[in-house]
């Protein structure tokens, strides 16, 4: 990071082709969009390029600090304008599944996209984080700027929020 604070391109270069991928994912998982999560990518990154003197090993490491940018660009994003549910992404094999058992798992899928597209975008957040991406409490915490037990509060609040937000759209939890 030091090399990129002082303008070093193949760093930034280095450091993007190692990210990229990753920062990407993230924001799809929380926008739900791959141009809007493109967009957020490309944003994180010059804000990046811009502010790389500004990060503080002591307060987080890159990736921390990077999905936190990139946290910060989806919420706002979701904010800004509410995506429409998509049941996109979803890969069954054909061999191995009936087609009832397709169009349950698809309509399972929207339902679970519908209803994380009305949630509030922290706890939106705090689920793709730490369901979708896999990261670690600790990580997902410090990339929404909470302690960990406030985090893991979060993440109870958003699992409840999403539980009822399925079943006033007519889900139990034994369909899901």
């Amino acid at each position: 990071m030091a090399a990129v604070a002082a303008g070093d391109r193949p760093a930034y270069a280095a450091l993007v082709a190692r990210y990229l991928r990753e920062v990407v994912s993230l924001a799809q998982s929380i926008v739900r969009n791959r141009a809007d999560a493109d967009e957020i990518a490309q944003e994180a990154f010059l804000r990046v390029w811009k502010h790389a003197g500004r990060w503080d090993r002591r307060k987080a490491g890159v990736r921390t600090w990077l999905h936190r940018i990139v946290m910060h660009l989806a919420i706002d994003k979701m904010r800004a304008a509410r995506p429409a549910a998509s049941a996109e992404g979803i890969e069954l094999e054909a061999d191995s599944i009936t087609a009832f058992e397709s169009l349950c798992a698809r309509d399972r899928a929207r339902a679970l996209d519908q209803a994380l597209s009305l949630l509030p975008p922290r706890q939106h957040a705090a689920l793709a984080l730490f369901y979708f991406n896999g990261l670690p409490a600790e990580q997902a915490a410090q990339a929404l700027s909470l302690k960990v037990n406030a985090f893991e509060a979060l993440l109870v609040r958003a699992r409840r929020a999403l539980l009822q937000k399925l079943q006033c759209l007519g889900y139990r939890r034994e369909h899901l």
